[in-house]
């Protein structure tokens, strides 16, 4: 499921990862270029494709500690192979002071799941779902005369009310069918998603009274799905692959922009209601001419990467 945020409050294509706990991650592939259809119009120079682990050899239980009041408990639950449902099942709780005079009060909370529904030797239907939270203080943008005068410290703040609070929960169902020539997969997805930021860029430069305080506010529920079939063959004797896919994606969106002191509303600037949709349709076709050009091919991108 996507990542980046369409008509967002805090700038277009925004990307949150707080929601992924790193010790599920299985591997990143990474593509470069405007060449992947089936990774949707944000892939315009590149994207990278995360993908999440299945299981783990073993349940854990991880706790950490460090500098400014760092606390980080994981906890991985992964019965061994054959458990009914096959669950995996990851949480995560962080916490952080920052080295502010004002302390950041930085709390996440993150849960992952996984189940499989059904599973048989050529088809699977798995369950995805996560759950995060999380809120914060800030110290916002200091003026450097100030520091140099004394005034105030580099960890001071003239407005200790900055500060947000976000939230996305995901949940997926993909189905999946292979066997020895083709793959077909069915997924469909559903978010709802939060963000609340409040900051203050100018101080009192255009408010000398209620400062220059903003909030910007971002609610969306968004969904989608996406269908692909990707099945190699023999074209007059030479390797082929054909990769056809269909993707949706709609975003119900509530976004304002407010003038605010203390984190209470003065004025709205603007509060906008968006409705966005996003249908693609991509066929993707790829032939090995012969094996000696592939290999020889592969053989000088290596070399040049190496030198």
């Amino acid at each position: 499921m996507p990542v980046n945020m369409v008509s967002h409050a805090h700038g277009q294509g925004y990307a949150d990862l707080h929601w992924l706990i790193p010790e599920t991650i299985d591997r990143v592939e990474v593509y470069k270029g405007s060449y992947f259809p089936q990774l949707g119009d944000f892939a315009t120079s590149g994207a990278i494709n995360i993908i999440t682990k299945r299981r783990d050899k073993e349940s854990t239980l991880g706790m950490a500690g460090g500098s400014y009041n760092s606390q980080r408990y994981v906890g991985i639950l992964s019965p061994p192979e054959g458990t009914l449902f096959s669950p995996y099942i990851a949480a995560e709780i962080y916490h952080n002071d920052g080295p502010f005079k004002n302390p950041d009060n930085y709390i996440r909370y993150n849960i992952l799941t996984k189940f499989h529904l059904f599973s048989t030797a050529s088809s699977n239907l798995n369950f995805f779902g996560t759950f995060f939270k999380t809120d914060w203080d800030a110290s916002g943008e200091l003026p450097s005369r100030q520091v140099r005068s004394g005034e105030i410290g580099r960890f001071g703040s003239n407005d200790p009310s900055e500060g947000g609070n976000s939230e996305r929960q995901n949940l997926s169902l993909i189905y999946r069918h292979t066997d020895a020539n083709q793959m077909f997969t069915a997924q469909t997805w559903a978010s709802w998603y939060r963000l609340q930021l409040w900051s203050n860029f100018s101080l009192f430069l255009n408010n000398p009274v209620n400062g220059d305080g903003i909030e910007q506010n971002d609610k969306r529920f968004l969904a989608g799905n996406n269908i692909t079939y990707r099945r190699s063959y023999f074209l007059w004797g030479l390797p082929t692959e054909t990769f056809l896919g269909f993707h949706s994606r709609f975003d119900h969106i509530h976004v304002g922009l407010f003038n605010q002191e203390d984190r209470r509303r003065l004025s709205t600037t603007n509060n906008n209601g968006i409705r966005q949709t996003n249908l693609g349709w991509f066929a993707h076709q790829e032939m090995r001419l012969t094996y000696w050009f592939g290999h020889n091919w592969e053989h000088a991108l290596t070399t040049s990467g190496s030198m």
